[in-house]
This record gives structure tokens, sequence and C-alpha cells, in this order.
């Protein structure tokens, strides 16, 4: 991290697993790395990519996202030897002390500003095209993160 804040490059948080208090210390530590090193405060760019899925409810998000979810990672583990989580520990990093964002506009509302909330981060991704999914299920998900999320952020933290 220290060479890419020399550089003045912005960090790109790829998460998989973990609490957003675990991952709030890098944000902390590249922002105070990003000050020792003067740059100015404002250019300090953080992106966070995460796993998720959007739908009109918290219950058709976690069902569609875990039923496609969890085939993506049975096949991926038995490559490897290795058994997959059962659905219900899945299911269970869904929850706001996980790092998947799963559920409805609001509640993905809900998890990217308490990220910001922690790290300030300028820039958020959520990958949702998993386990086959069909098209036109994470097509619809864009459209909610475009006409419902994005709204909804924009006008909390002002961003562009």
């Amino acid at each position: 991290m220290s060479r890419a804040v020399e550089l003045g490059l912005p960090m790109f948080l790829g998460i998989l697993g973990g609490t957003p208090e675990h991952w709030a210390r890098y944000g902390h530590a590249y922002r105070a790395a990003w000050d020792e090193a003067g740059h100015p405060a404002e250019q300090a760019d953080i992106a966070v990519a995460v796993h998720g899925f959007v739908a009109e409810s918290d219950a058709q998000a976690r069902s569609t996202y875990l039923e496609h979810e969890h085939r993506m990672m049975a096949e991926g583990l038995a490559e490897l030897g290795r058994p997959a989580p059962s659905p219900a520990d899945r299911a269970a990093q869904y929850g706001p002390d996980g790092m998947v964002f799963v559920g409805s506009p609001d509640e993905i509302t809900d998890r990217i500003l308490h990220l910001h909330g922690l790290f300030g981060h300028t820039r958020q991704i959520l990958q949702m095209d998993v386990g086959g999914m069909p098209q036109r299920d994470f097509l619809h998900a864009i459209e909610l993160l475009g006409t419902k999320v994005l709204p909804q952020i924009r006008a909390e933290l002002a961003w562009p």
C-alpha cells in the first residue's frame, strides 16, 4: 500500500468475506499513509468491490442470489476437493455484519452508506453475475441499482 500511496494511486479492495469493520482498517491505513505522503485529502480514492445482489425485496434477493452463489461455490470448491459451505452458512454472510450485500434497494443503500461511514470509499462495485444467474435477473438488479439505490446514495453523499 505504501508504494501505491507514494505514487498517488487509488486503492481498490476486492472483498470476499469478513466484516465491514475489519475492512475499514485498510481504508484508515490508506488514508493515514496518504496524508503522511502529503497528498491532498480530497484526492484519496478508495473503491470497494463486493459480491451481492439487489431485488425488489430482501427475501427475493436472498433466495435468488443464494441459489446461484451456492452453485458457483459448490462447483468451484469441488474442483479443489473441498466441500462448499451449506446454504445456511453462506446466507449468514448476507447480514449487516457480513460483506456480501444482498437485499432490497433500501437494504443495499443502507449497507453502502454504513461502509462509507466507516472509511469513506468513493466507488462501490457489486459483483452480481454468479453461478449461471439468468441475464434477466441481474439486468433487473442493475436497473434497481440505477433507479433506486444510486439516487439515494447521491442524495446522502453528494456523489456524482
